[in-house]
C-alpha cells in the first residue's frame, strides 16, 4: 500500500469496507515495521519501530513537536496526546520534563508508544486505548462534578484528567467518495476528518472541564482546509480563546497550522449589575485583574470618542474589560492600537457567531466579513450595512507609576427602528442577523475574542535557542508573523469602508489613507500632498453624515 503520509493529496480514504479491505489490513498487521530513527527539536533523536498501520513521524510530527518545545519545559506538570501514533510525540515530551499521558484508537499505535516509552524508561502504564467521542458518559444530560476524576467519571482515554497541556495531531484527510482508493479501518480511522474530530475533544471538555486544568491549553494542528480554517471559529463561538502559533507550507503548497487554545482569562471576575453610570468609570475607579470586566443592563452615562454620549437601548451590550493593572509596561499600551484590536475582536466575534474565519487570520477572512456589510471606521467604530453598529473607547488612569487601562465596547444588538435625531445613522446585529440576540452569549464570544488578541499569558519557559527546521519547509512562523499584524488586518477593513463609503475629509479637504502606525494613529495625505500622522482627537468626517 506504500507509506503513510498524513495531509497529502496522494492518499484517500472512506468509511465503508469490505472483506478484502480487512483481511488485506490483517495482512499488514501482521508484516514487519519499519525502523525510523526521527531527529527532533532540541537536537532530540529517538529511534523507533512502526507498525505499518501506525502513522510514522513526518514534517507535521515535527511541527507539533517544534510548538511543545516552545512551549516551554514541562516541569513536571501534566501532558496528554490525543492520537500518539508511533508515540514519538509523547516521549519527547517525556524528555523534555513533562509527565506523560496519551491516547489513541488504534490498538497497534498504542502498543508501539507504550513500548517506545519503557525503552525510554518512562512509564507507560498511563497510555490509553480510545479517544474523544467515546466518553462514558452517565445519564443523559448529567455532568460529573468538577472535583470527580476522569476515571470515576468513565473517561477512560484521558486517564487522570488534570492536564496542564492537551496536544492532538488532527486527522485531517477529507472523505473521499465511495469507490476511490483507501486506507485501511484502522489507518483511516486515525487519519480522516469524517465528522470533525476537534469538536468531539471539545464536547468532551465542556462535559468534563476537570480534562484541562483551568490555566491549561491545548495545541491543535490541522490544515488549511474548510474544516481548518473555521476550527478556531468554532471554538471560539463556544467561549474558547486562540492564536496561531505556527504556520508552515511545504513543498506540495499543503499549509499546516499549530493553533493554541485556552479558557481566557482564567482569574478575572464577572460583575453584572442593572444600572449603572458608566461601566468604564467602574473600572478606572476601583481595578482589578487582567480580564475582569463588567456589564450593565442599563447605561445612564455612557461615552463614545471626545466625550460624546453612547446611546444605547434595553437589549444591547455594554461592557467594559480591565486591560491592564500595574506598573506602566516598558513597551507601552497605546490607546489607540487597543481600540483597533479590540475592534478586531469585534468583528472576530460576529465572525464566530456566523460560523465563517476569523478575520485576524488573514486579509481574504478580512474580505470576507466585509462581503458580509461589517467595515471598521477609523477610529473606533465599527459600521454594518451603512450604520454604526459598535463604538469602541479605550481609557487609562496613571497613579504614580502605576497605569489602569480599560477598554469599553458597546454593541448594538436590539431591534430598533432608524432614527433622524442622531448624527450617524445606527445599526444592529438584528439588521444581519435576527437569531444573534442573546447577550450571555455574544459577551462570552467578545470575552474570547478580546483575550485572543490580548491576554497576555505566561505558559512557556525559556528553551534556549529555537529549533532550526529542515526538509523542505517554509516557516511562516507565528503569532505576529504568523498572520499580518493588527494594524494591517485593521487597515485593510478601513480601506473597504473608504471603497464602500468615500474618503472621510479634514477641515473640508478630502484626504487620502495611508496605513496605520503602531501607535494606532493614521497615516494620511491631504490636498498638498502632504504627509501627516494623525490621531484619533483630530475629527475626520466620514460619509455618510457619520461624524461621531
Amino acid at each position: 500500500m506504500g507509506e503513510l503520509q498524513k495531509g497529502r493529496s496522494t492518499m484517500f480514504s472512506r468509511n465503508i469496507f469490505d472483506i478484502e479491505d480487512i483481511s488485506r489490513e490483517c495482512d499488514l498487521i501482521h508484516s514487519p515495521g519499519k525502523s525510523i530513527a526521527w531527529e527532533g527539536p532540541a537536537n532530540t533523536s529517538i529511534v523507533t519501530i512502526v507498525p505499518p498501520s501506525v502513522y510514522p513521524p513526518r514534517e507535521d510530527t515535527h511541527l507539533l513537536a517544534t510548538a511543545i518545545y516552545l512551549h516551554g519545559k514541562g516541569g513536571g506538570r501534566r501532558f496528554l496526546e490525543v492520537g500518539v501514533g508511533s508515540g514519538v510525540v509523547t516521549t519527547f515530551a517525556s524528555i523534555q520534563g513533562w509527565v506523560v499521558s496519551g491516547c489513541d484508537i488504534n490498538p497497534m499505535a498504542v502498543s508501539c508508544t507504550r513500548g517506545l516509552l519503557r525503552e525510554h524508561g518512562i512509564d507507560a502504564s498511563t497510555i490509553f486505548e480510545g479517544g474523544p467521542g467515546e466518553d462514558g458518559f452517565t445519564d443523559e444530560g448529567e455532568t460529573e462534578d468538577d472535583d470527580s476524576t476522569c476515571a470515576e467519571t468513565g473517561i477512560e482515554w484521558a486517564g487522570a484528567g488534570g492536564y496542564d497541556l492537551i496536544v492532538w495531531n488532527l486527522p485531517y484527510l477529507a472523505p473521499p467518495a465511495s469507490g476511490e482508493p483507501h486506507l485501511g479501518p484502522l489507518e483511516e480511522a486515525g487519519l480522516v476528518d469524517f465528522d470533525g474530530a476537534d469538536s468531539k475533544l471539545l464536547e468532551s471538555l465542556e462535559r468534563y472541564p476537570q480534562i484541562l486544568n483551568r490555566s491549561g491549553t491545548i495545541l491543535l494542528l490541522c490544515n488549511d482546509a474548510a474544516n481548518g480554517l473555521t476550527l478556531r471559529s468554532r471554538w471560539m463561538a463556544r467561549g474558547w480563546a486562540s492564536r496561531i502559533l505556527e504556520r508552515r507550507v511545504f513543498g506540495d503548497g499543503e499549509i499546516l497550522r499549530v493553533l493554541e487554545l485556552w479558557r481566557p482569562w482564567q482569574d478575572s471576575s464577572v460583575l453584572l449589575v442593572d444600572e449603572i453610570d458608566s461601566t468604564n468609570s467602574h473600572l478606572l475607579d476601583f481595578g482589578g485583574r487582567q480580564g475582569d470586566r463588567i456589564r450593565t443592563v442599563r447605561q445612564l452615562s455612557g461615552r463614545g470618542q471626545r466625550a460624546r454620549r453612547w446611546e444605547s437601548v434595553s437589549g444591547d451590550l455594554t461592557c467594559s474589560w480591565l486591560i491592564h493593572e500595574g506598573k506602566i509596561p516598558q513597551d507601552g499600551i497605546e490607546p489607540g492600537m487597543l481600540q483597533l484590536e479590540a475592534a478586531l475582536a469585534v468583528l472576530d466575534t460576529i465572525a464566530a457567531l456566523s460560523g465563517m474565519q476569523l478575520p485576524d487570520e488573514g486579509n481574504l477572512a478580512m474580505e470576507n466579513i466585509a462581503a458580509a456589510g461589517f467595515s471598521v471606521k477609523w477610529p473606533n467604530d465599527i459600521w454594518y450595512e451603512g450604520g454604526k453598529l459598535a463604538g469602541i473607547l479605550a481609557e487609562s488612569r496613571s497613579f504614580q507609576e502605576r497605569l489602569r487601562i480599560v477598554l469599553g465596547i458597546g454593541l448594538n444588538v436590539a431591534v430598533r427602528k432608524r432614527s433622524s435625531t442622531f448624527i450617524t445613522a445606527r445599526a444592529t446585529l438584528a439588521d444581519y442577523n435576527s437569531s444573534i440576540r442573546s447577550i450571555v452569549k455574544i459577551e462570552m464570544v467578545l470575552n474570547a475574542a478580546l483575550a485572543s488578541i490580548l491576554e497576555r499569558r505566561h505558559n512557556a519557559v525559556d528553551s534556549g535557542d529555537e529549533p532550526t527546521e529542515t526538509g523542505g519547509i517554509t516557516d511562516l512562523g507565528g503569532d505576529e508573523s504568523t498572520n499580518p499584524k493588527v494594524g494591517e488586518l485593521v487597515f485593510a477593513s478601513i480601506a473597504l469602508h473608504v471603497e464602500k463609503y468615500g474618503n472621510p475629509t479634514m477641515n473640508g479637504e478630502e484626504i487620502t489613507l495611508r496605513g496605520i502606525a503602531p501607535s494606532g494613529t493614521m497615516e494620511i495625505i491631504d490636498q498638498s500632498g502632504e504627509h501627516l500622522s494623525i490621531d484619533d482627537t483630530m475629527s475626520l468626517l466620514w460619509p455618510p453624515h457619520s461624524e461621531g
